[in-house]
């Protein structure tokens, strides 16, 4: 009797993991959608699951090379350290230069979460657009 009233603890302990693990896949899937995450799901006792869509190919342009980031607006951005050019290519197919922009705010471009806020404060509008 005593071993049954274990088994059906455990019983409850897992069942109440497995529900822990689907609200937290929910909270994963809505942060995921920034990187945008096509599905997430819940693989019995291997964890989580999610599959990306595939992504377009990051634009050439010529010897620029673009690293593509997450962003809302953002598509990808390319840096020429030697000539503080940044060139930022949109979702929307539009490529914009800026010159004279330090290579700490491309860094910084290229690591955070979300790249469109720092782009919006600290380059769009700061940094002139070269002819």
């Amino acid at each position: 009797m005593q071993l049954r009233s274990i088994k059906d603890r455990l019983s409850n302990v897992i069942g109440r993991i497995r529900i822990r693990m689907r609200k937290l896949a929910k909270i994963f899937m809505e942060g995921m959608t920034a990187i945008a995450v096509a599905e997430i799901s819940v693989c019995g006792t291997y964890g989580i699951r999610y599959n990306r869509p595939p992504e377009p190919p990051v634009p050439d342009s010529g010897n620029l090379h673009h690293i593509r980031i997450f962003g809302d607006r953002l598509f990808s951005v390319a840096y020429a350290a030697h000539t503080q050019l940044l060139e930022v290519h949109f979702k929307d197919g539009v490529c914009r230069r800026y010159a004279s922009v330090p290579e700490h705010l491309y860094d910084a471009l290229v690591h955070r979460t979300k790249p469109d806020l720092l782009f919006s404060r600290y380059i769009e509008g700061r940094y002139p657009e070269p002819q």
